[in-house]
């Protein structure tokens, strides 16, 4: 995770991120209901990530998916 790779503790994880200790405690789990897709970016923009979105035609005209990097 990202909080790690940058050598934050949760104190100063929190910080950076604007939420409390016990938010920081479920984002480490995987723990991802009750976040936004957007506050979840803005925690990326954070801990100073970029964000690349791309859309692409898919081949099945029915319906499309999400696509793994």
């Amino acid at each position: 995770m990202l909080v790690r790779k940058r050598g934050l503790t949760r104190i100063q994880a929190a910080k950076v991120l604007g939420v409390d200790q016990p938010m920081i405690s479920a984002l480490t789990r995987g723990q991802l209901t009750g976040f936004s897709l957007e506050r979840l970016m803005r925690f990326l923009l954070r801990l100073g990530q970029d964000i690349k979105i791309t859309v692409q035609e898919s081949p099945n005209t029915r319906c499309g998916r999400v696509l793994e990097p």
